[in-house]
C-alpha cells in the first residue's frame, strides 16, 4: 500500500481517508480521483497478502 499510495499522491489524488480494519487485520484508503477519473479509489491491504514494505 505505501507504493501505491505514493504512486497516487504523485499524480495529485488527494487521500481522502485511511484506517486500520476493526479487529486490525488489514487497512484501507480512499483517494480523491474524480477530476480525472469520474470515481474515488478504494485501497484495502489485508495482512495475509500484505507485500513486504520498503
Amino acid at each position: 500500500m505505501t507504493k501505491r499510495n505514493a504512486f497516487l499522491e504523485a499524480q495529485g489524488h488527494k487521500l481522502l481517508q485511511r484506517g486500520e480494519f476493526q479487529g486490525g487485520h488489514g487497512r484501507y484508503a480512499y483517494y480523491d480521483t474524480m477530476p480525472q477519473l469520474g470515481a474515488l479509489v478504494e485501497l484495502l491491504e489485508f495482512d495475509a497478502d500484505k507485500e513486504p514494505q520498503p
